[in-house]
């Protein structure tokens, strides 16, 4: 089938996304409630450069909730935007163990052929962006449905390699992570300095 990223090196294959792993809708906001001692449940803003963040976290409790494994995560499933920032995804992990997902996202459970972490860094390439963008409906906020990600055409290195690239492009998520750490942590020095400043104090530096 014709691939989205463009030719693909020999030994790899294309082949659509739902032979590969199974999609399933998030959980409706109708089945569920607030509640401060629930269930988290991940929403599209808790999706950040392919993990799942705590910060912002809804807790949630289904009525009568027999029957709704299919919308908990196991570690290793993927969840991806599936409205507005299309291509947004992450990796669920040990913690996330039992958590729901919301309606505004897709879980994504791979089979052998496929490392969740490699469909998160695809997820992220240009090319598989703006073909998301192409297959969704809605005028003003873009929404796919189970069937277009479905049959999205999906490039599948051996399995040695997709661990490779996962692992390279991982080192570089850590150096991102360290450097935006920094960022933040010398934004807040930043702002303590000013404040002593404007009282006419003056921090010792150097």
């Amino acid at each position: 089938m014709a691939g989205v990223i463009g030719p693909v090196p020999a030994g790899w294959v294309t082949v659509p996304l739902g032979e590969v792993c199974r999609i399933q809708a998030g959980l409706s906001k109708r089945a569920w409630r607030g509640s401060p001692d629930g269930t988290p449940i991940v929403m599209i803003g808790n999706i950040a450069r392919g993990r799942i963040a705590r910060d912002g976290l809804t807790r949630i409790a289904v009525p009568g909730d027999a029957g709704m494994d299919r919308y908990r995560l196991r570690p290793d499933d993927v969840v991806c935007a599936r409205t507005g920032d299309l291509g947004r995804s992450a990796c669920a992990t040990e913690e996330n163990t039992g958590w729901f997902v919301g309606s505004g996202c897709l879980r994504l459970r791979t089979g052998p052929e496929v490392l969740p972490r490699y469909l998160v860094y695809y997820f992220e390439h240009p090319a598989v962006k703006d073909w998301l963008r192409r297959s969704s409906t809605g005028s003003v906020i873009p929404n796919l449905n189970i069937r277009a990600v479905a049959g999205m055409p999906l490039a599948v290195p051996p399995i040695e390699e997709q661990r490779a690239m996962s692992e390279i492009l991982g080192l570089l998520d850590e150096k991102i992570a360290v450097h935006e750490e920094i960022v933040r942590s010398t934004d807040e020095l930043r702002g303590s300095v000013a404040r002593l400043l404007f009282v006419g104090s003056r921090p010792p530096f150097g």
